[in-house]
């Protein structure tokens, strides 16, 4: 009866355990598999939100350009205005007005040559330009623009040789006291001030906006200084081509052509265009980077419950790591690319979860010269990055060749390798590691 018993409490100790296994597998697969959907909705949810924030930021960066494009236009034309208006008040004769215009000279940045009239019987008065017996006035676009329009408007660009300057005409009707047309007001306005608009405009690390003059296709402003005063049209890579036919179909608004999200938009009162454009990529980059940060966490979890707690010091020591970039940027004030700082952040990732955590290194006997070679790259960027920095800063007035640059980014590079090693010799000989993995 005893050897019954036995023999009965054995399977059922055996379906005790099979039972508490399976419990456990599926506790620990629910688990996983809810860990997963929620890194799926989480990466859906950041997605969708960063990419409504880029829209939102091309549109705010976009109207903030055309706010300050359009109060120097009114500011420039207002002063046009005025003094054209003081002519015709005062109903000045040849030598007055002549007088007048030589002290308009210097009175505005963005005109600084002073204000100039052409006169119905094809007569020009200028402060400094003398025209020749071939110059006719009135078959200029400029007077044919302004004869026409009772206030100032903006002509063609076009670029001056002698300032080295891309310059844009304004002109308006100027009339007698009796209300009959006397000729036409103009000014040579410089479009330095709209340049330095756009340049200081950037939008994540390649992102930006310029500006383009419809009626001759010129880009009249852009942070390349090699792009402005080249023709739209002509361009053949990058955004360009698709941005010029969006402009030539009057196809405004915010599109998305390949991987980079552009913004077209008019600016009023001109026959001007900004364009503001960023990549996909470099919006998503901060998504990348929480993708990474949550894999981290959820191996640390997993490593926990394992109870590998030298595996959850090296998840921390990696969380700890990947602060670096962000502390760089905020107490330093150093802008770190997003693009390096998302391989900084895999490199983090393949060396101590991967490498570490997963034996990559003894799985994969190459996985520690690709790391390595690598990280020579990225201290080669690395060092390239602080050469930069060293060249924009205003405390420095040095400015280093490229050769040079190369030099010292090839010895940063060579440098940290030799100080890696012997970081990694002195961990192995004196707490008896293998970090070097020769063993």
């Amino acid at each position: 009866m005893k050897e019954k018993k036995k023999r009965l409490g054995r399977p059922a100790s055996k379906r005790g355990m099979g039972v508490t296994g399976k419990l456990v597998f599926a506790t620990v697969g629910s688990a996983v598999l809810a860990l997963a959907l929620l890194l799926v909705v989480v990466y859906v949810q950041m997605s969708n939100a960063l990419l409504e924030k880029s829209e939102n930021l091309l549109l705010t960066t976009t109207e903030r350009t055309l706010q300050e494009t359009r109060a120097w236009m009114n500011s420039t034309l207002t002063m046009l205005e005025t003094q054209r208006d003081t002519i015709e008040y005062e109903d000045m004769d040849i030598p007055t007005m002549q007088e007048y215009i030589r002290h308009t000279v210097g009175k505005s940045d963005a005109y600084p040559a002073g204000l100039y009239v052409a006169l119905s019987d094809g007569s020009l008065y200028h402060a400094s330009f003398v025209p020749g017996p071939d110059f006719d006035a009135l078959s200029k676009s400029w007077y044919q623009d302004g004869v026409a329009s009772q206030e100032f408007i903006l002509g063609d660009v076009y670029f001056d040789e002698d300032s080295q300057s891309y310059v844009v005409g304004a002109s308006g009707v100027l009339k007698n006291s009796d209300g009959s047309v006397r000729g036409v007001a103009a000014a040579d306005v410089y479009l330095d001030s709209i340049s330095k608009i756009v340049s200081n405009i950037q939008i994540e690390d390649t992102g930006g906006i310029f500006l383009v003059d419809t009626r001759t296709d010129t880009i009249i402003g852009h942070r390349d200084a090699e792009i402005t005063g080249k023709k739209l049209s002509e361009l053949t890579t990058g955004i360009y081509p698709y941005t010029s036919r969006q402009i030539q179909a009057k196809q405004y608004g915010l599109t998305l052509d390949k991987n980079t999200y552009i913004q077209v938009a008019a600016v009023p009162g001109s026959d001007w265009t900004a364009v503001a454009y960023v990549s996909q990529g470099e919006v998503l980059s901060e998504l990348h980077q929480l993708t990474v940060i949550m894999l981290v966490v959820a191996v640390l979890v997993l490593q926990l419950h394992n109870r590998e707690y030298y595996d959850v010091f090296l998840c921390s020591l990696t969380l700890l790591l990947f602060l670096i970039p962000s502390f760089v940027e905020r107490r330093l004030h150093i802008d770190v690319p997003n693009t390096l700082e998302v391989i900084i952040l895999l490199f983090i990732f393949s060396a101590e979860i991967l490498g570490e955590i997963q034996e990559y290194y003894l799985i994969f006997p190459f996985w520690d010269t690709m790391l390595h070679t690598i990280n020579g790259f990225l201290m080669a960027a690395i060092g390239i990055a602080m050469v930069d920095i060293l060249n924009r800063s205003r405390r420095f007035k040095v400015r280093l060749s490229p050769v040079f640059v190369a030099v010292v980014a090839f010895c940063f590079s060579m440098t940290i390798g030799v100080l890696w090693e012997f970081f990694e010799y002195g961990m192995d000989t004196f707490f008896n590691m293998d970090m070097q993995k020769d063993t």
